[in-house]
């Protein structure tokens, strides 16, 4: 009876012994995933905060720490809302937090503020943890920064904007071409007409008659170079290679100027600073340049001074 009692006892212990190595067995399986998970977390390049029920945070992860300046020891306890930059409204925030607290996942773009007082984009993904009977008991926030990806939209954007500017430019450029040569060849009948008019004996001519001549050869005159600039704005030239240039071009664009200053009878008085300085450019372009503010100048003078004929500077 002993022997048999002895021999149950054994087969007894044997049973529990190999019960003991199978929960030891999983114990450690569940431990080799809690490191596992453990470490992926650690080394996650993505930012993990967790909170509890109420949105006290109890852990954040080492990327965390490294882009917002928050460690740990530092936050334990505290609300997210520490993050907030102030940019978004209450309402977004109370829609996340109803969202969360109802069991579902929110997803969003926060604009949020580190500890250094910079601020930084985030794309945040928080969702409920529960525990075996369903409760939720902590909130999982996994955040990427996304500071980066946003600039370059924002380049890509402002590119995308030049590039239809510049589509737009160039169907104004052919359109304006196509006008000014539209308009070039009855302005040049007209232009003909006034000159064959201007050799009719002046005597013949009444006052009147004079000044409306006089009138139409100068609006004349005016759409011709309004169709030249045009035509300039609808095909421009290409820089020159810069060169070194000294400032005294723009006597050079007096002296080119010299026609529509005499036809507007006014008088231009010039004074060169000694020493100026010498600009590295085109030197076309920048003759160009003082012949358009001189003609301009000449142009306006004469239009609205009222000043008599002769005495316009």
């Amino acid at each position: 009876r002993f022997a048999q009692l002895a021999r149950l006892r054994a087969s007894e212990t044997e049973s529990i012994n190999r019960e003991l190595k199978r929960v030891i067995a999983e114990h450690q399986q569940t431990n080799e995933w809690l490191r596992k998970l453990t470490r992926a977390v650690e080394q996650s390049p993505s930012m993990v905060l967790i909170t509890d029920r109420q949105g006290a945070i109890e852990y954040v992860n080492p990327k965390f720490t490294q882009i917002t300046g928050y460690a740990l020891e530092d936050i334990a306890g505290e609300n997210p809302r520490l993050l907030k930059s102030g940019e978004a409204g209450p309402e977004e925030y109370q829609r996340l937090w109803q969202t969360i607290t109802a069991g579902e996942e929110w997803r969003g773009v926060l604009h949020d503020r580190k500890r250094n007082g910079e601020l930084f984009w985030v794309h945040s993904a928080i969702s409920p943890i529960r525990d075996a009977r369903g409760t939720i008991t902590h909130f999982l926030a996994e955040m990427e920064d996304i500071t980066e990806r946003k600039r370059l939209e924002q380049q890509v954007a402002e590119r995308n904007r030049e590039i239809a500017r510049s589509q737009v430019l160039a169907v104004m450029g052919q359109a304006a071409s196509m006008i000014a040569h539209d308009l070039r060849n009855p302005l040049s009948t007209i232009n003909m007409t006034l000159q064959m008019l201007r050799k009719k004996p002046p005597q013949s001519w009444t006052e009147a008659e004079r000044e409306l001549l006089q009138m139409s050869q100068e609006q004349e005159r005016y759409m011709e170079e309004v169709l030249s600039d045009l035509l300039s704005y609808s095909m421009p030239d290409a820089l020159m290679l810069p060169v070194c240039t000294e400032l005294t071009t723009s006597q050079m664009g007096v002296i080119l100027s010299q026609r529509p200053i005499q036809e507007r009878r006014v008088r231009v008085k010039t004074h060169y600073q000694p020493g100026l300085p010498v600009l590295y450019g085109d030197a076309g372009k920048l003759r160009q340049a003082f012949v358009n503010l001189i003609v301009n100048a000449a142009q306006a003078a004469a239009r609205f001074s009222g000043a008599e004929p002769g005495n316009v500077y």
